[in-house]
């Protein structure tokens, strides 16, 4: 019932965006490659973990900016704050630009941040006018290098912080080893499938998979390792997110097809 009724308040918000498109060329081709995913569904009683093959896709390099989100707004006026349907939003939303208005930001420091605040039907929104989608969990993974211990080091540093750390800006932001910007250690992201735990393929080729489980401490059975804390926080954050959602460290970017 959850994934159907997340799939019709879409329908309706695909109703309420407009175009804008992307100004510059921002994406990273992440190759396609089967891999297995960290929670695996062995309801039938099997231990087997199974490979999936996610295919090739375009990310974008870095995550979306408060600018990038400003300019969608401006021409896509539902999703300012003043004017979002609870439907798609909670009373949080974009409540760090409070007394700023759009001259303002597009010259204010802030505009060179990650968009943060942003429910997941806005960031759909938003990637849906610029000719993409949010990646699934897998692709996100996938282009995280998430497995890479580089990348779990950057994350654990970054639950260690306190958190009134400043969220860096864009420009500061290294690639990781596939060249994709402050995908590990700076925000949390929405991904298109965040209610989805468990999931034996890619979300986007079988429409009809069913989540088959919840994240909790058994959970670690299912794992594909039960000792990368990193992926596990990672996991049980999304599971606890909503549609409406906002959070001063969740933001977003984009994936697109090939």
């Amino acid at each position: 019932m959850k994934l159907k009724y997340y799939f019709l308040l879409f329908i309706l918000a695909t109703f309420v965006t407009g175009k804008t498109g992307f100004t510059s060329d921002n994406w990273v081709l992440i190759p396609g490659k089967k891999i297995t995913p960290f929670l695996n569904d062995n309801s039938n009683g099997s231990s087997n973990s199974k490979e999936v093959e996610v295919k090739s896709f375009k990310i974008a390099k870095y995550a979306t900016s408060n600018l990038d989100f400003n300019n969608f707004i401006k021409n896509n006026s539902k999703w300012m704050k003043k004017n979002i349907l609870k439907l798609f939003a909670d009373d949080n939303y974009l409540q760090h630009w409070q007394g700023l208005n759009f001259g303002q930001l597009e010259k204010h420091p802030e505009n060179d941040y990650p968009v943060v605040n942003v429910s997941w039907f806005a960031a759909n929104a938003f990637c849906s006018d610029q000719g993409g989608r949010l990646p699934t969990t897998l692709e996100w993974e996938l282009a995280a290098d998430s497995e890479n211990q580089t990348s779990i080091k950057i994350i654990m540093d970054w639950y260690a912080k306190t958190s009134n750390v400043m969220i860096p800006t864009i420009s500061e932001l290294r690639p990781n080893e596939l060249g994709v910007f402050g995908i590990n250690g700076v925000i949390w992201e929405w991904v298109e499938d965040f209610n989805s735990v468990m999931i034996t393929t890619d979300s986007r080729n079988n429409p009809d998979n069913k989540v088959t489980g919840l994240f909790c401490g058994g959970g670690s059975l299912n794992a594909k390792d039960s000792s990368n804390y990193a992926a596990f926080m990672r996991f049980a954050f999304r599971n606890s997110l909503d549609g409406r959602y906002t959070n001063g460290l969740l933001g977003f970017r984009c994936a697109k097809d090939i």
